[in-house]
């Protein structure tokens, strides 16, 4: 009969401090940049082993939750009632073909959107 014969326990002693030296160096780094510094100082240690060690020292990395925004309830935009009660201003700008820049003022009644003033110029600014 054949049983079978337990292997010995192995010592995580340097993966423990490997993985606390690195902590120290690099303080933002998880178990996945730590691995990769395992694995290009080519030591023998497989990932689960790694990993076993790393949540046993506890340099777990708390995860951000993602913020979840409240559903917003679609509401129709309010309307003015008569003339001359509300205005909308806007500034526009295009490029004429010689390449010089234009800009144009307008002043628009929201309740006929009609165009109470339009004022082109090449610099707004007065002097």
């Amino acid at each position: 009969m054949v049983y079978y014969k337990s292997k010995e326990k192995t010592d995580d002693l340097e993966i423990s401090l490997l993985l606390t030296s690195l902590a120290e160096l690099h303080i933002r780094w998880g178990f996945d940049k730590m691995m990769q510094k395992v694995k290009l100082e080519k030591k023998p240690w497989n990932h689960k082993r790694v990993y076993r060690v790393y949540c046993k020292l506890k340099l777990n990395i708390r995860i951000k939750p993602k913020k979840r925004l409240p559903l917003r309830q679609a509401k129709p935009l309010v309307q003015p009632i008569n003339p001359n009660v509300c205005w909308s201003i806007d500034f526009m700008s295009d490029v004429l073909r010689n390449g010089r820049r234009f800009k144009i003022f307008n002043v628009i009644d929201d309740y006929n959107r009609e165009g109470l003033l339009i004022k082109p110029n090449y610099s707004l600014i007065t002097k």
